[in-house]
């Protein structure tokens, strides 16, 4: 069943700039509310939090915290609820990573793996288990949706550093164990893009960009509008769960 997600209440991680913030801005337009987390972009999140509210009439919730922290993502969860009343959809779109060639092992350090994990496998799990009474005990027909943003350098060896790849695979799988004992009023999926074109993907350097692009099978990079709809159609559509929905133009195949 597809089912709509106007006056839902949803947390998005991250999501001040970037894909989080194209979520947000989708999210809205969906006619949910909109709680927006951030960690240091205080007036950006202020900035979308303000121009979502204005454009498409939904309440919105500026939150700081870094997700890194059991306590934060516990405190996100109630203040969510506390102000907009409810919680039915989490976006867990924060994470980290720093660009280290693989071939260069000297060059990851011991921070690197351990920020990796803490953000990009850690605290989807502190914020899946903070949300999840509120999550469970919503509404008989859509029930509660926790999507979390890995990548396709999860999927394949790609990406930005090796302690990346492997924490974002390690991301998927618990997508995979979650949806398997936390149903069924509880849907758990990851989206999985490849290289964005937001401020972070462009850091990659045009060249990298470049070659990335003409080794795909569509011979372009994803849209950032069309990685946010992943999140919209997979939060409405009530039959899937322990998914990895995948936007990439196929680089998974290559």
């Amino acid at each position: 069943m597809v089912v709509s997600l106007s006056g839902k209440v949803a947390l998005v991680t991250g999501g001040s700039a970037g894909l989080g913030a194209a979520v947000a801005r989708r999210l809205a337009g969906e006619g949910c509310a909109v709680a927006i987390n951030y960690a240091s972009s205080a007036d950006r999140a202020r900035a979308l939090a303000d121009e979502i509210a204005a454009e498409h009439g939904v309440r919105t919730l500026v939150l700081c915290g870094d997700v890194a922290s059991e306590a934060v993502c516990r405190d996100l969860v109630e203040r969510t609820v506390a102000e907009l009343g409810r919680l039915d959809l989490v976006v867990s779109n924060a994470g980290w990573t720093r660009i280290v060639n693989f071939a260069d092992l000297d060059g990851v350090t011991e921070h690197d793996f351990d920020k990796c994990y803490a953000l990009n496998v850690k605290s989807h799990f502190w914020l899946f288990r903070a949300a999840k009474p509120h999550l469970a005990s919503g509404d008989e027909e859509f029930g509660g949706s926790f999507l979390v943003t890995s990548s396709v350098a999860g999927l394949k060896p790609a990406g930005s550093s090796i302690p990346y790849a492997i924490t974002k695979s390690a991301a998927v799988h618990l997508v995979k164990v979650l949806a398997k004992a936390h149903g069924p009023n509880i849907r758990v999926n990851a989206i999985c893009p490849s290289l964005l074109l937001t401020e972070w993907g462009k850091s990659f350097g045009p060249e990298r960009i470049k070659a990335v692009t003409a080794s795909l099978p569509l011979k372009r990079l994803p849209s950032l509008d069309d990685a946010a709809d992943a999140f919209i159609s997979t939060a409405r559509n009530t039959s899937i769960t322990g998914s990895i929905i995948v936007v990439d133009s196929g680089m998974a195949v290559v």
